[in-house]
């Protein structure tokens, strides 16, 4: 389970690497925020070029022959972390790479992993539609440093860096002022999702300690009374219990916001029943729901992080509707247009939302982006109502569905 500061140490690499047009000002700044959550002694980034033929290597604090490949790239069979690289096998977790034959072989550039002393190994992708372009390699000198938890959070850095990372790769095929405009286009988007994942660490934060920190305390309070003599105990449990039944559903309702269960258990279209349903409850005036999925499960196929952006652009536009359209229909489909899944929302409400201002929709078009969706808010088809379409493409060469 994540901590608060290993979590905020992640939200806060896209920030850090922002401001880098370089590979090794990328290493260096990913390294500045990782050392706190996952502790190393060398880290380096490998890139493939020449069409995947070739790599190069960029590594800190510690300099080693690897370095030079920047400027003489090298056949990637010669890497010891090939097999990563070419997709072989999803990860490399090592206690000795002194021993360990998968980076010892005829022609493996593999002298310093002895020089440096790289004993303990963590070796995760860069992936960017579903194509792995580099790797990041993160090393202790002592054996048997790392384990299945520090894999992950190694994943989870490289999946936060490489679009970055691969900004600067097309930048630099594109062309310096081209591939510039690129990066500062992704530059600023990465920065709109990280100041919204950190408004959502703090809602949440929010969340636990304005409502159920303070029942807790207060339980605390009446159980502290009991012992020093105060009211009879039989009254007091009989609150109690129902002051922990209280928290026990608050925390319930926040961990299904964190992360939907029914979602999780059941599927896209149950889980946007469950949002609907509960929208009615919270609707200004009664509201009839409809959903239709024509789309053959499609949203079920997408990979977990597309599946879980489309239904919180859902879940939001649902949410908006009910809250702040004022109207009495409310309907959502799911359909597949050529090689897209096109998701649908529209109520009949009064359409006065504020599109540009709203901080729900630019959170919708922040995930949109994310999963190279197109998302588009116009008047219903009556003319009343707003209408909020998400056109996500799903054919090559867009990673969003399972393999």
């Amino acid at each position: 389970m994540r901590t608060e500061a290993s979590l905020s140490s992640l939200i806060r690499i896209p920030q850090a690497i922002a401001g880098e047009s370089t590979y090794d000002g990328v290493l260096k700044a990913m390294a500045g925020e990782l050392r706190a959550i996952l502790p190393f002694d060398h880290i380096d980034i490998v890139m493939l070029v020449a069409e995947g033929r070739e790599h190069v290597c960029y590594e800190t604090p510690v300099q080693t022959v690897w370095s030079t490949l920047a400027n003489a790239p090298q056949p990637t069979g010669r890497s010891p972390v090939r097999s990563v690289l070419s997709g072989t096998v999803p990860h490399i977790l090592t206690e000795d790479a002194f021993t360990d034959e998968r980076f010892h072989f005829d022609g493996a550039l593999d002298q310093p992993i002895f020089q440096a002393i790289l004993r303990s190994r963590v070796i995760v992708p860069l992936r960017v539609r579903n194509m792995v372009f580099g790797s990041v390699n993160i090393s202790r000198q002592n054996t048997a440093a790392y384990g299945p938890a520090d894999l992950q959070v190694g994943q989870d850095c490289a999946d936060l860096v490489a679009p970055y990372l691969f900004a600067l790769m097309a930048g630099r095929k594109l062309g310096r002022d081209e591939g510039l405009r690129e990066t500062d286009e992704l530059r600023a988007r990465l920065l709109r999702f990280t100041t919204h994942l950190e408004r959502e660490r703090r809602r949440l934060g929010m969340d636990l300690h304005d409502q159920t920190v303070a029942d807790l305390s207060h339980i605390a309070r009446k159980l502290a009374s009991v012992e020093r003599g105060g009211p009879a105990l039989g009254p007091v449990l009989n609150q109690v219990q129902a002051e922990v039944h209280n928290c026990l559903t608050e925390l319930r309702r926040i961990v299904e916001d964190a992360v939907p269960a029914v979602l999780e258990l059941f599927g896209f279209v149950d889980a946007l029943e469950d949002v609907m349903r509960k929208s009615q409850a919270v609707s200004a005036v009664p509201m009839d729901v409809t959903l239709d999925d024509l789309s053959d499960g499609a949203a079920d196929r997408l990979s977990d992080v597309g599946r879980m952006l489309l239904f919180r652009i859902a879940q939001e536009a649902i949410n908006n509707a009910a809250r702040h359209s004022g109207g009495s229909l409310l309907s959502v489909r799911l359909e597949r247009c050529g090689g897209d899944l096109v998701l649908t929302v529209e109520d009949d409400g009064s359409g006065r939302v504020n599109l540009r201002s709203t901080r729900g929709l630019s959170h919708m078009r922040s995930r949109a982006a994310l999963i190279r969706a197109k998302i588009n808010f116009t008047p219903g088809r009556t003319g009343r109502g707003t209408r909020v379409q998400v056109r996500l493409p799903t054919g090559e060469p867009y990673p969003v569905l399972r393999h």
